[in-house]
């Protein structure tokens, strides 16, 4: 299935902003952070699994939906967002 993917703050240097990505059928979010960690750990290990960051899925909160276990369907865009500091 394809998920769309847009990344936001320091997740755009090593993101680009929007892309799609392929999934198996019945994958959870917990598997798209794998998948896109493994892309480039050194770099997006402490980005992705960082307990501040926002992940949207279709403009939802997935801690409003099953947390890391949501499953993704076909279509969904995934927003991240990394926390943010500063005036």
């Amino acid at each position: 299935m394809k998920i769309t993917v847009r990344a936001f703050g320091t997740l755009l240097l090593a993101l680009n902003r929007t892309f799609d990505i392929e999934l198996a059928d019945q994958a959870t979010i917990q598997e798209l952070l794998q998948q896109l960690n493994s892309q480039n750990p050194s770099t997006l290990s402490p980005l992705l699994w960082d307990s501040t960051l926002t992940l949207l899925i279709n403009g939802r909160n997935i801690h409003s939906l099953q947390g890391m276990n949501t499953v993704l369907r076909d279509d969904d865009i995934v927003t991240l967002i990394p926390f943010v500091v500063g005036g």
